[in-house]
């Protein structure tokens, strides 16, 4: 995780003892940095990209959390694609055998949104897209988190006469968010798509599949090729507010096609996404390095 320097202690230790040093990357640098309005060109910049390209490359091998951080790290910093390795983390799957068919008002769709509200979710997107349901009593956003940009996001959906069909319910414990999905009837996620931070696979993801449920999002990355792969749900691109909120009609208007989707998010995420698989995987390339 961020930030890459705290690499340095392994390359100092790599080095002392002769040992090859492995990287797990799950936020990719000098990308991040953008999101501190350190502008690529900037002498900063430039320094950080510099340090960053050095720690990957004095490292052994990288496995990366998104498949999309190959071609990055590689393009960007010059890692050799045959030192790197795809890893993703796992997911909780303790909603994979709940019932979370959904148990309010059959005659209406629900839409859920769980997580953190900052600048890279990019929820501005979504409370946009939802205008096309202004006025309808039979739609509704529930917005489940809080952050940096929450405020921001209640005042938007007031300005844009959201407040019947877009409801706040603030920060909540893991466990206590979990029967908020028997509420959905989809769940929703959008993200950031000005730079390459988006291309990050989000925890969300993984748990909206291990909750069974259909996913409407807007993004770029790993998350889109995640969903297509699975067949879980609609994609359109990072911050395109009209294709969003026609793809949130046509899921409105057509439930019944996606009726499978929910069962195929959980059979993704038992083949890809669960803890045994992921401690496997890693042990087997740390026996690999080490032997």
């Amino acid at each position: 995780v961020s930030p890459v320097t705290m690499a340095m202690p392994g390359i100092t230790f790599s080095r002392r003892f002769g040992k090859p040093l492995f990287l797990y990357c799950m936020d990719i640098w000098p990308e991040c940095v953008k999101a501190m309005n350190i502008r690529e060109g900037t002498p900063a910049y430039g320094i950080i990209h510099a340090w960053s390209r050095s720690i990957y490359n004095k490292c052994d091998h990288v496995a990366v959390s998104s498949k999309p951080f190959f071609e990055y790290l590689s393009r960007v910093n010059g890692v050799p694609m045959e030192k790197m390795s795809y890893l993703p983390q796992f997911g909780d799957g303790r909603l994979l055998d709940m019932d979370t068919a959904k148990r309010i008002d059959a005659s209406g769709t629900d839409f859920l949104f769980i997580g953190n509200i900052g600048k890279a979710q990019n929820l501005d997107c979504l409370i946009r897209a939802f205008e096309i349901f202004k006025g309808r009593g039979d739609v509704r956003l529930h917005v489940v988190g809080g952050g940096s940009e929450a405020d921001n996001v209640r005042r938007l959906a007031a300005e844009l006469g959201l407040t019947g069909n877009v409801l706040f319910y603030g920060p909540k414990p893991f466990d206590e968010s979990l029967s908020m999905y028997s509420m959905a009837d989809a769940c929703v996620l959008t993200l950031d798509g000005s730079n390459h931070i988006g291309d990050t696979l989000p925890g969300k993801l993984q748990t909206y599949m291990s909750a069974g449920k259909a996913i409407i999002a807007s993004a770029n990355g790993a998350a889109r090729e995640v969903i297509e792969e699975a067949g879980c749900g609609t994609c359109v691109a990072a911050g395109d507010v009209t294709a969003l909120g026609k793809a949130l009609e046509a899921f409105v208007n057509d439930k019944a096609s996606y009726a499978e989707c929910g069962n195929r998010a959980r059979e993704y995420f038992k083949n890809h996404f669960m803890e045994e698989q992921h401690f496997e995987a890693l042990e087997r390339m740390l026996r690999q390095m080490a032997f």
